[in-house]
């Protein structure tokens, strides 16, 4: 009877959180603390949630992993050299406010490692909320994210409390069974069974790692790269996504319950969240250094500037195997939540503060070409299409036929590339930069087509350009008739809802077809 009650909280204190903007995460935590404080512990059955969460996290994120993504410099530099910063400056501050008195250097530098690395889900959701998650910035952030997140990940793999077994080593020869992974991801076509897959294969890659000694989560991750870089793997991601975070609330459920903080782990807490803007400072400093202008780098740096979960996951298996003292899981626990606290409204309104700060960030720009740089003119183009996914490239293909000048713009370097390489005339274009549309030559452009998914995105090109004095024809893809009325008042001359079109094509043409009658 006590999950129920455990479960109750979470929802109750998770949707509390939410309606004021947080992430519900925080909810959890602060439920599992509330228990606490009534002398309620973890149970067995909580116990055994907490752990499958982490094992379908660590799938999920071995199922991202491409590696190209990682050997673009802005990414590996940028994550690696930060952490190195962090965990120096990190250990010296450690000292100053006597978190890390009677450690011994390697518990420091463990813990400094695991303070060190920035949070996904604050970063993911912001990105996401803003309409930003495809973005230049976005991607790379994500990016960031992800190396980090191996990691704290290779640290997992050696927090085991038991040698490895000499059958560890057969697993050296577990990229002998990709093809055949992928060959069977691909083979499934049905949603549920794609979604019983990924859990057969993280299950049985703890399992396999664990039976030899080797860190489960490790073991979940490893089977997830098997399948990383296939399309499927994407849907599969988004099946076991809801799945995952129901698991993950045991999780946040079951360090809150370890015990309530108390006064001194909010000082450590308070004095830790001060490191925060140093690091955004660090992460923006070596943004710039790789050429990218000051938004980019900054929106980046302020999508980083929270303390990991994944932190307090890797945490709490360190203290579990005696690496850390179990004094610290709530100290941990309360830095982070207090760190999601402070990031998720600067996440929030990051665009709102650069443009405060425009001026005096652009001054740390190097003046070279970027791989971001917006462009200021069109060339002999008159229609621009924003969006090149399957709808952009439709309209593209459609205007460019009739006759007319277009020019496609996109933020995803494939897409960029792919379009590029069928003679498609695409420049780089962030639809959430304010900054583009203010400064594109907009003279003989006669039509903009609108064909992104993100409200947010599509209110920034609309309202910019209008308030420019813009009177062409705009076009937007809309989801909903709230949507619809919301971009009809920014100025936007036609929309197209993709599922109602289709449904009303559809009926129109039963009534229109003439079918043969059965003659007998």
């Amino acid at each position: 009877m006590e999950e129920i009650l455990f479960i109750t909280v979470a929802f109750v204190l998770g949707y509390i959180f939410l309606r004021f903007g947080l992430p519900p995460l925080l909810g959890y935590l602060a439920g599992g603390f509330l228990l606490s404080a009534f002398n309620y512990s973890s149970s067995p059955a909580l116990d055994q949630l907490a752990h499958v969460g982490v094992i379908f996290l660590l799938f999920t994120l071995g199922l991202k992993i491409r590696l190209k993504n990682f050997l673009q410099p802005e990414v590996a530099v940028s994550g690696l050299l930060q952490i190195a910063i962090s965990v120096v400056v990190l250990s010296g501050f450690f000292f100053v406010i006597g978190i890390s008195a009677g450690f011994s250097m390697s518990q420091t530098i463990l813990l400094a490692i695991l303070l060190g690395v920035a949070s996904t889900v604050v970063a993911a959701k912001g990105l996401e909320d803003k309409g930003e998650l495809d973005s230049y910035h976005g991607r790379l952030a994500i990016g960031i994210l992800v190396m980090e997140d191996i990691i704290l990940i290779g640290i997992l793999a050696f927090t085991g409390l038991k040698a490895p077994s000499p059958w560890a080593l057969t697993l050296l020869l577990l990229p002998l069974l990709k093809p055949v992974a992928v060959w069977l991801l691909r083979s499934i076509k049905d949603a549920e069974l794609l979604m019983l897959y990924g859990i057969f294969m993280a299950l049985v890659g703890s399992y396999l790692f664990d039976t030899v000694h080797l860190s489960a989560e490790l073991g979940a991750f490893c089977f997830g790269v098997l399948h990383a870089g296939e399309e499927k793997s994407d849907e599969m991601t988004e099946k076991l996504w809801g799945l995952r975070e129901a698991f993950l609330i045991g999780f946040f459920l079951k360090i809150g319950l370890t015990g309530t903080p108390v006064w001194q782990d909010l000082f450590y807490a308070s004095a830790l969240v001060l490191f925060l803007p140093f690091r955004a400072g660090v992460f923006f400093t070596i943004l710039t250094g790789f050429r990218l202008r000051a938004r980019t780098a900054f929106l980046t740096a302020t999508s980083l500037a929270s303390f990991s979960e994944f932190a307090l996951i890797t945490g709490a298996v360190a203290i579990s195997a005696g690496l850390l003292p179990e004094s610290l899981l709530i100290t941990i626990a309360t830095t982070v939540a207090l760190s999601f606290l402070v990031g998720a409204p600067v996440n929030k309104k990051a665009n709102f503060i650069y443009n405060r700060l425009q001026h005096f960030l652009e001054r740390f720009e190097r003046k070279k070409a970027r791989s971001d740089a917006e462009p200021s003119s069109i060339g002999i183009a008159n229609f621009i299409v924003v969006g090149m996914g399957r709808t952009g490239t439709a309209a593209y293909d459609y205007l460019s036929k009739s006759g007319k000048k277009v020019v496609g713009f996109d933020t995803d370097p494939g897409v960029l590339e792919k379009h590029r390489a069928q003679k498609r005339r695409i420049l780089y274009g962030d639809a959430s930069s304010t900054t583009l549309w203010e400064n594109l030559d907009i003279d003989e452009l006669q039509g903009v087509v609108v064909a992104i998914r993100e409200e947010t995105a599509k209110l920034n090109i609309i309202e910019t350009l209008r308030k420019r004095g813009f009177v062409g024809a705009v076009s937007a893809v809309t989801e909903s008739e709230a949507q619809s009325a919301i971009l009809k008042a920014a100025g936007v001359n036609t929309l197209f809802n993709p599922l109602v079109q289709a449904g009303t094509e559809l009926a129109e043409r039963v009534v229109m077809s003439r079918l043969p009658v059965n003659q007998e």
